[in-house]
């Protein structure tokens, strides 16, 4: 083992017993089986949970080594001090003895010894809820009435709605009215995607619904319709429903790129995910084939942020035959209040582009509507054989990379073209609202692209410092970059950082800014009426995160494919990105399971 004896061991020593194993974890899966490893690091002095690490792989005793001394150089909670244990009690011989040597080297014991009680009880908990999985949306043929060409043809209408990229002229908010004929129906829809984040469409069946949206409420389950909520998103093929997945490989339906697997779902008032009817599963189709001509050649800015009211009929189809979509925007009026009005009045002014990068973006634009990926790629190249400042053309090549390495090249490269064209300088003095220049949001979407890629490839810090920098750009967080910045701040026990950020976005009201409170104010403070009263808080939002994080109810290791809010998926969701933070800060388990 690498060792600096010499300045290692100036750290102060303590009467602390501490002990480590390192164990391969089997799980059994529905239809196969894994393994991975845990890194347990335990002070038995003070009961406490030390490290808590998850691999994929077995690490090597180097890297468990440095994993060891970080624990003692630099622990993660702040009201810790660097020291090293008295001694270290390890439950394998063969790490024992490859890292004896350099703890002998630092005056730190080293013995074999039998792990205490909770060890066994909390590796059985974690095997229980990494192993099971709730059950799961079913597959899009068990809709009644659908066949697999039906289901190719909504894949066909995904792919096109996709390379459209409506959401980048219009909004979440802005509704469009919808009459479809047949069968004489009408709807609302908006589209999602505009913030870089989740991309799709949802409509609802009364302008009412649309109006609950805006209802100022306690809870956000409060704001959603009776008849809920319908809606269609874009994923990975590994987060569609298992049969899903299989008829994609058995019928060969048509999809292009890492994230154009349309996945949509029926989200009930009570909670419930469902699979929608054959009829909404028609509707999608036609809206995804005829939307994007509305969009483009209708839809005409106004100058103050909106778009000039207009109605035009649409000529469309989906796999039961054609039919007339009778378009009209706005869908009515929304009560907006004059604190809301930023993302109405959201244009502050333009940028001037060259010739040439508004010639190389019409390329790129061109290439996210191709049916072929060669033709997708050439059209990107050629944008950049124009401008290579095409912030566009390098999301579409990184979109079609199938590497992590690889996608993260090209965005890199969007990044910085962006800031060849907007410029440092005005970057830097639009005060948090960059947002409100559409010619900068290529760029915004380039930066969260980035951070999520960097995150993937385990780029942590790097990946913090996106977010963080999304959100001085962007204040108004129109792209949800505090959570994942939250997410890694708790993950890191960047406590102070931590609260500061809730403290940012304090009428938050999801289920991850409240257990977030609720365990800031244990980690900092221990079981008093503050952190009791958090707590409390929390509960009210969403009343199924301690049964997943306690392992009272087994915990899947996918994320649930809707979410809602206060109900079963939104715990799921929080529990599976939170579960290490809250195992990992001492005591926090168990203080939660005292008051639940």
């Amino acid at each position: 083992m690498k060792n600096k004896t010499a300045s290692r061991s100036k750290i102060p020593q303590t009467n602390h017993t501490w002990f480590l194993c390192l164990r391969e974890l089997p799980l059994e899966k529905s239809e196969e089986s894994t393994r991975i490893a845990l890194l347990m690091i335990l002070d038995l002095t003070q009961d406490e949970a030390i490290r808590l690490d998850i691999y994929e792989t077995l690490p090597d005793p180097e890297f468990v080594w440095q994993q060891l001394w970080k624990s003692m150089s630099q622990p993660e909670l702040k009201d810790q001090s660097a020291q090293r244990p008295k001694e270290i009690i390890f439950e394998q011989a063969d790490l024992l003895k490859t890292l004896t040597p350099a703890l002998r080297e630092i005056q730190v014991g080293a013995h074999l010894g039998e792990p205490p009680a909770m060890v066994d009880a909390l590796i059985t908990g974690l095997i229980q809820s990494l192993s099971n999985s709730p059950q799961e949306l079913p597959g899009l043929l068990s809709v009644p009435g659908t066949n697999p060409k039906m289901i190719a043809s909504l894949f066909d209408s995904a792919a096109y709605f996709y390379r459209s990229a409506p959401w980048k002229r219009m909004i979440d908010y802005q509704t469009l009215s919808v009459f479809l004929d047949p069968p004489g129906e009408r709807i609302f829809v908006q589209v999602m995607g505009h913030g870089g984040v989740e991309y799709g469409l949802t409509f609802y069946t009364s302008w009412e619904d649309v109006l609950r949206l805006f209802e100022h409420t306690d809870s956000p389950m409060d704001s959603l319709p009776e008849a809920g909520v319908n809606g269609l998103t874009f994923e990975t093929q590994g987060n569609l429903p298992i049969e899903d997945q299989a008829g994609i490989r058995k019928y060969g339906w048509k999809t292009t790129g890492r994230k154009l697997y349309p996945l949509p779902v029926t989200f009930s008032k009570d909670g419930e995910a469902e699979r929608p009817t054959r009829q909404d599963l028609l509707y999608y189709e036609a809206l995804m084939r005829g939307l994007p001509e509305f969009i483009d050649r209708h839809l005409v800015e106004d100058g103050q942020g909106d778009f000039n009211p207009v109605e035009a009929i649409i000529e469309s189809r989906h796999y039961d035959g054609p039919l007339r979509l009778t378009i009209h925007y706005p869908a009515g009026d929304l009560p907006v209040d004059d604190e809301d009005e930023s993302w109405l009045d959201e244009d502050r002014g333009s940028i001037h582009l060259p010739a040439v990068l508004i010639e190389a973006n019409r390329l790129a634009e061109q290439a996210w509507e191709e049916d072929e990926v060669e033709e997708r790629l050439r059209l990107a190249r050629d944008a950049l054989e124009i401008s290579p400042d095409c912030v566009e053309a390098y999301l579409v090549l990184a979109n079609e990379t199938k590497t992590l390495e690889g996608a993260q090249d090209w965005l890199e490269k969007a990044v910085q073209a962006g800031e060849r064209t907007i410029g440092q300088e005005f970057i830097e003095t639009t005060h948090g609202n960059l947002w409100y220049w559409r010619e900068a949001r290529a760029y915004l979407r380039a930066r969260a692209g980035l951070a999520e890629n960097l995150e993937a490839l385990g780029r942590t810090e790097e990946a913090l410092a996106e977010y963080t920098t999304l959100l001085r750009l962007n204040e108004e967080d129109h792209q949800g970059a505090r959570y994942h910045a939250l997410r890694l701040l708790m993950q890191m026990k960047r406590d102070g950082d931590a609260q500061d950020l809730i403290d940012e976005y304090e009428e938050e009201g999801s289920a991850t800014w409240d257990y977030s409170i609720a365990l800031l104010a244990f980690r900092q403070k221990g079981d008093l009426p503050r952190s009791r009263k958090a707590l409390k808080k929390a509960i009210g939002t969403n009343p199924y995160v301690p049964a997943y994080l306690t392992g009272a109810t087994p915990l899947p290791d996918e994320e649930p494919q809707a979410i809602g809010f206060g109900d079963e998926s939104e715990a799921i969701h929080y529990v599976l990105n939170h579960y290490t933070i809250w195992w990992s800060s001492p005591g926090a388990v168990n203080w939660l399971k005292k008051y639940c």
